[in-house]
């Protein structure tokens, strides 16, 4: 992350000097590579032939897919990078990111982090129709919304009120998609939206209030309480979590009771 701030700010101004020094940003990362050049290697001598056989096998395999990345970062960048290799040399770095994904498999002795992982991977059916479902209504809407634009130019031609903010927010269906998901969520601002269409017709600005009537208090508000249900039902269902809860409950119920005879032996002495 440090090194890509630092090529930002070189590409936006060539002579400023890094913020950081890169020979200790590579010295930093070299370093971490290797560790992790280590820690696989021991892995793979101590599980040998399991390495891709036991449960967590497709971690194993992204860590080799992830090192072997960096380990063709440092070799590209030991040999000099030509024009032909700057291609490779970003898909590396994207690699390099993904390192950070390593620490999902420490999630599950985070019970939280658990349980939040858990509920994100069991929504994502659930995420796929609902986002194929809002796309489906802003489609519709905006069908209604780019007719009503491009007769009122057509009608009045260059001379059109508000002609700027209808090429703007009206230009294109796919322009038009984006404007209205963005008022749904507040990207952009009711009025700058509403206002051309008020000078179409008073009914445009109704469709489009219907369309927010529908989007926000009905379609993403289910859509929220969905995924809430999902998720406290893949909380309650996973094993690990049961097992803690159950055990937070019998560490409560020894506290009381602990904390009862402790009262009792007082009263009784």
């Amino acid at each position: 992350g440090i090194s890509s701030n630092d090529e930002m700010q070189l590409s936006l101004d060539p002579d400023s000097s890094p913020l950081v020094n890169t020979r200790w940003e590579r010295v930093v990362d070299d370093a971490f590579t290797t560790l992790f050049v280590v820690e696989l290697m021991l892995r793979v001598l101590g599980i040998r032939s399991e390495f891709f056989k036991e449960a967590d096998w497709q971690w194993n395999v992204f860590d080799v897919l992830v090192i072997g990345m960096a380990l063709v970062e440092i070799l590209l960048r030991a040999t000099g990078i030509s024009g032909g290799v700057v291609f490779v040399l970003r898909v590396v770095k994207v690699f390099r990111a993904l390192r950070l994904l390593r620490v999902i498999r420490f999630v599950r002795h985070v019970n939280v982090l658990h349980a939040m992982s858990l509920a994100i991977a069991n929504c994502s059916m659930m995420l796929v129709w609902a986002v194929a479902f809002l796309v489906l209504l802003v489609f519709l809407f905006s069908i209604m919304l780019i007719d009503a634009a491009s007769q009122y130019i057509s009608e009045h031609g260059q001379n059109a009120e508000h002609l700027d903010a209808l090429q703007a927010f009206y230009g294109t269906l796919s322009m038009t998609m984006l404007t209205l998901f963005m008022s749904l969520t507040g990207g952009v601002d009711w009025w700058d939206v509403v206002q051309p269409l008020l000078e179409i017709s008073a009914g445009y600005c109704i469709v489009f209030i219907l369309f927010q009537i529908i989007g926000a208090l009905a379609v993403l508000n289910v859509i929220n309480a969905t995924f809430v249900n999902d998720a406290m039902e893949s909380a309650r269902k996973n094993p690990d979590l049961r097992i803690h809860r159950e055990m937070e409950d019998m560490k409560f119920m020894l506290q009381r009771l602990t904390a009862l005879f402790q009262d009792l032996d007082a009263a009784c002495s």
